[in-house]
């Protein structure tokens, strides 16, 4: 079965299989042909850019004594980059970052022993690896942006670093820590932040339908449950009580559907709300969606979505309707 897809750009692609086979597309996913087999469980794959048209990064396993991790650059073969010096790892993510000013690539796989989890690390590009042991917990997903990453694994284990390329280059040390709460025990599977734009805001999911969410990259998790769905002929938006609004749209495609947050910057309102208010009802109509709540004072609140243009209002209730000491619960028409 396929275990992992990822795309250099546009048109030109990666599909793994779990017996070990290599699948390229050059035309967006159209069409599918078998590049090359290997004699590796092949388990996850990225593609990550550079100058040169960027790389491709695999991770696999042929048994526990043959851990690898296999490289394309954009023009060449899958070879393999690196075998793990500890025999007995299974590696199950990896992320990459070009660094311009080095013109390299700092390259990490996690994965796990019978002991507990491993990050392995290179500063070059593969030539020179270190690895660190992480005792008690597998690891299970990576992910790098400019000089932040973060692992989840096992057991709620969320690692934390902002030293992506520390230590030097032959000995990288990137000096992680751990996060200071999480909710609970979950085996977390994948994590994901915004962008190089906005590194505070991230997920993390795992199993039993766990959706975590931090504001403060990384540092602090909450569990966050939508309490409240509702769409038009269009879309469905979703919110959850701690202050943040989803949109989902499903005439994008059955590969481009997906979930958007389009919270408001609340403190850019004409009445600006902080910290993020208590949310309980959302109402889409054809043109415009209201989201019903509460200020952390108590005080109600009614926001208007306009769809068309992304636009966030306050609403105001109006002369002798005050929202002072009156939460808003419910929307209805």
């Amino acid at each position: 079965y396929l275990t992992g897809v990822a795309m250099l750009d546009a048109s030109n692609g990666y599909i793994i299989s779990r017996s070990g086979t290599f699948f390229q597309t050059t035309d967006g996913g159209n069409s599918w042909v078998e590049k090359k087999t290997v004699s590796s469980r092949l388990n996850a794959i990225g593609s990550f850019e550079d100058p040169s048209g960027g790389v491709s990064v695999a991770v696999g396993n042929v048994d526990s004594t043959n851990p690898a991790i296999y490289i394309r650059r954009f023009d060449s073969d899958w070879t393999v980059m690196h075998t793990s010096t500890s025999g007995s790892t299974t590696f199950t993510d990896m992320g990459a970052i070009y660094s311009d000013s080095e013109e390299t690539y700092r390259i990490a796989a996690t994965g796990h022993t019978s002991t507990g989890g491993t990050i392995e690390i290179s500063n070059n590009e593969g030539t020179n690896w270190v690895t660190e042991s992480f005792a008690g917990n597998q690891l299970n997903a990576i992910q790098i942006i400019d000089d932040h990453a973060w692992v989840v694994g096992n057991n709620g284990t969320v690692l934390l670093s902002d030293q992506v390329g520390g230590g030097t280059e032959t000995v990288p040390n990137w000096a992680w820590t751990t996060a200071n709460s999480v909710p609970d025990s979950s085996h977390l599977n994948d994590v994901s932040f915004s962008g190089a734009l906005d590194t505070d805001r991230g997920w993390a999911v795992g199993n039993t339908g766990t959706m975590w969410y931090s504001h403060d990259g990384g540092q602090n998790w909450t569990d966050q449950p939508f309490v409240a769905i509702d769409g038009n002929n269009n879309f469905m938006f979703a919110i959850s009580q701690d202050g943040y609004v989803y949109r989902y749209n499903p005439e994008s495609g059955p590969t481009a559907a997906r979930w958007v947050d389009i919270t408001p910057s609340y403190g850019s309102l004409s009445a600006p709300v902080s910290p993020y208010p208590i949310l309980h009802d959302v109402l889409a109509l054809a043109e415009f969606v209201y989201v019903a709540g509460e200020t952390s004072a108590g005080e109600g609140l009614l926001l208007r979505y306009n769809i068309s243009t992304g636009n966030w209002t306050r609403m105001n209730p109006g002369a002798g309707i005050p929202f002072t000491n009156r939460p808003l619960l419910s929307l209805g028409i």
